[in-house]
């Protein structure tokens, strides 16, 4: 594991490998920039960052109503918090896409309903999703993709039968690719599931040695606080 910035600065001098996949995108986390997390401000200041993506949290009020929240609502905050329909809205009018980060799924079909009232239902998709979250995800949005949430043993991911039941996890959950802890990923299952047809999104990159180790692995997606830091290491 390399150790220190100046390692990793050295290692991405020297390898030749180094690259960015084709498509490859950053994912401004709900809070990026030093923003309140889950707030329309966060949305606007990752998409002026330069990020690819927006993230939000969500979850739903006792009526229903999908908020953006990443524990569930205390009472009497109802009101003081972003809808979901406030961030849709806002990003109808932005050139980005957005992240759902998926923390409860009481009413799915609000947040179908919701993208396609506001033109942005090819624009958006699920991470959060764990095999329990998956069936309600599914029936209640099905049109929406989702990547699903995977812990990876760091012991195994080198592993090629790891890797493979990795996969088949993924296909048999329905979902479209592995949103996971960068420090679990490797550059074997980045590889294993690029050749599977399957994107590798990493979450969440805080410093600049992180979001070198997690450019080494060459993911699909990476996902920081920081965007306007990791779009500039890309830059240069």
């Amino acid at each position: 594991m390399l150790s220190s910035l100046s390692s990793l600065f050295s290692f991405v001098k020297k390898s030749p490998s180094f690259a960015l996949t084709p498509g490859f995108t950053v994912t401004a986390h709900t809070g990026c920039e030093g923003t309140a997390d889950n707030s329309l401000e966060s949305i606007r200041r990752g998409a002026a960052a330069g990020a690819d993506i927006i993230e939000i949290d969500l979850h739903f009020l006792p009526d229903g109503t999908p908020v953006l929240k990443h524990d569930a609502p205390k009472e009497g905050e109802a009101h003081s918090l972003p809808t979901l329909e406030g961030a849709f809205e806002l990003l109808s009018t932005l050139a980005v896409k957005m992240n759902v980060d998926v923390k409860a799924t009481a009413n799915m079909p609000a947040v179908a309903a919701l993208a396609q009232k506001h033109g942005v239902a090819d624009r958006i998709f699920f991470t959060g999703v764990d095999e329990k979250f998956a069936p309600a995800v599914k029936a209640g949005a099905p049109a929406i993709p989702y990547y699903l949430n995977v812990k990876v043993d760091k012991k195994k991911n080198t592993d090629p039968a790891y890797l493979a039941s990795l996969i088949e996890k993924v296909r048999d959950c329905g979902a479209v690719g592995i949103n996971t802890k960068f420090t679990g990923c490797s550059r074997d299952l980045v590889a294993a599931f690029r050749a599977a047809g399957l994107p590798v999104s990493v979450w969440t990159a805080k410093t600049k040695a992180q979001m070198y180790r997690c450019l080494l692995l060459e993911p699909d997606n990476i996902t920081t606080r920081k965007p306007s830091l990791l779009c500039g290491i890309i830059k240069r």
